[in-house]
């Protein structure tokens, strides 16, 4: 008797092992979006990759500094920067819609294998216009993996950690991405002319990795209880909790049922979710919403994730190696942020976060301004050369532990039930469109009169508004449940923000 509990309770964990593994491997969507951040910013200051494609005939080497003084050259790299973030918009769209009729598991299968034949075309590509296709349709499969992980990650994952193994698909899956994708091109472009090529080609494996890997992978439980098929769902459940938990497999059960029901009857009422969209309360919600997103990419993120081999080419520091070393800072800080998001609360970590960003961006803008770093001839890096690199590391890093998590928490937060898939939506189609615009500016900015100096006060005003716009109007939602958040929003205005405690 003791010996077959004993067996039931390890099949038990083995099963649940299992379950975190595939929401783990789920998350290589995650880890995909930061691979070609980094392999995008490389590769668009390789020499090889600008002359195969006619981008320009430039003839320096990775690490090296090259043509980007011309505005329309720059606003051709802004172009193909920018169509990746277009293609997720896409991606997120397609993914939000058959996800509902053919299940999570199909669906990301599908963006998996769409991200996996846009890097081939990358890698493959021997014009412009292929590439633009490839980059496009790598978007498309991104954003397809973007809107469905997230989702299947939270219904397939153990009640305790589904909310942090949600925050790791975000929190850790992109910078882990960014930084092995700088250290296959660094290794890469050091030694071979197509490495470029090979980088691509390496992000298709990652793609076909997940790919193969959802093959094995269970349906979510509660998609199978949506489209009717019990004995499915059951089936599963029972994997999780043990064949012979019967109570606690009914229990899970009629929990989803339950929230199913709630959900069928808020579609019912569908039109009272535009009337409400009319209220002040909602309305402050959706400009919540809105705001977060826009101040948590104008803040310079992509200046980092996608330009700053740039950056560090206009500064006279060897590229490869510094941003190599600002993503490991980013990786290996993102978990620290998960860990502390539940301690401090949301609204002290986005207002640390946007001091930390505003004097991490002022100090690299004040002395990239005073001292010429580029006219170090062969001279080589300075001090301060040293000093900015690890200051642009020390953004990566605040931002990585503040407003990258905390930003995906608050706007899942701050909606009622009812409001809540449309709060989401609209977020999620803000920092597409906000990637887009950045993504095309940054490029015409570095190579404007601002240069890098400028680029980065702009950035840091922008951080400073975030700080007085995280300050004067949102609330504090650690410790409250869904059915509280009403409430929430209903307190006066310096009882909501908590303003004073803040400033005292």
């Amino acid at each position: 008797g003791k010996r077959r509990v004993g067996l039931h309770l390890i099949a038990i964990k083995m099963n649940w092992c299992a379950i975190v593994l595939c929401a783990g491997f789920a998350t290589l969507g995650a880890f995909l979006y930061g691979y070609h951040n980094g392999a995008i910013n490389i590769a668009k200051e390789d020499a090889n990759f600008r002359r195969t494609l006619k981008i320009s005939n430039s003839s320096s080497t990775a690490g090296e500094s090259s043509c980007t003084d011309d505005v329309e050259e720059s606003a051709l790299i802004g172009l193909i920067v920018s169509s990746y973030p277009l293609g997720c918009s896409i991606g997120a769209i397609i993914g939000g819609v058959l996800s509902q009729f053919i299940g999570r598991r199909y669906v990301i299968m599908l963006g998996s294998s769409v991200a996996t034949i846009g890097a081939v075309l990358q890698a493959t590509s021997f014009h412009l216009g292929m590439f633009f296709a490839g980059t496009i349709t790598d978007g498309i499969g991104i954003g397809i993996l973007f809107m469905v992980v997230p989702v299947y990650v939270s219904e397939i994952a153990p009640r305790k950690i589904r909310g942090r193994m949600v925050l790791v698909f975000g929190g850790i899956g992109i910078p882990s991405g960014f930084l092995f994708s700088c250290l296959v091109n660094l290794l890469l472009l050091r030694h071979y002319n197509f490495g470029w090529r090979i980088s691509f080609g390496v992000q298709a494996t990652v793609g076909a990795i997940l790919f193969a890997s959802v093959i094995f992978m269970p349906e979510s439980p509660r998609w199978l209880l949506k489209s009717g098929k019990e004995k499915k769902a059951e089936k599963l459940l029972k994997m999780m909790f043990g064949s012979n938990n019967n109570e606690q497999v009914n229990a899970e059960m009629n929990l989803i049922k339950d929230a199913l029901q709630k959900e069928d009857d808020l579609r019912k009422k569908k039109t009272s979710i535009f009337k409400n969209l009319f209220t002040l309360r909602t309305a402050h919600r959706v400009a919540l919403a809105v705001c977060l997103q826009v101040f948590r990419k104008f803040t310079g993120i992509d200046a980092i994730t996608q330009y700053s081999v740039t950056m560090f080419n206009q500064l006279g520091i060897p590229s490869l190696e510094a941003t190599v070393a600002v993503a490991a800072a980013g990786a290996l800080s993102a978990p620290f942020g998960i860990y502390i998001i539940d301690k401090v609360g949301r609204k002290t970590l986005l207002l640390i976060g946007s001091v930390g960003m505003l004097a991490t961006l002022a100090a690299v803008g004040i002395l990239t301004q005073l001292f010429d770093l580029d006219s170090c001839g062969d001279e080589g890096v300075p001090v301060v050369g040293y000093i900015i690199a690890a200051l642009v590391g020390a953004y990566y890093i605040t931002f990585a532990c503040t407003w990258s998590g905390g930003v995906f928490v608050l706007v899942s937060e701050i909606f009622t039930l009812e409001m809540k898939a449309f709060g989401v939506a609209v977020g999620t189609a803000t920092y597409w469109i906000c990637s887009i615009a950045v993504t095309q500016l940054i490029p015409i900015m570095l190579s404007s009169p601002l240069q890098v100096f400028g680029t980065m006060y702009c950035f840091a005003g922008a951080a400073f508004i975030s700080f007085l716009f995280v300050l004067l109007t949102l609330p504090e939602t650690k410790g409250y449940g869904l059915e509280e958040i009403e409430e929430l929003f209903s307190q006066p205005w310096l009882k909501r923000t908590r303003m004073f405690y803040y400033l005292l």
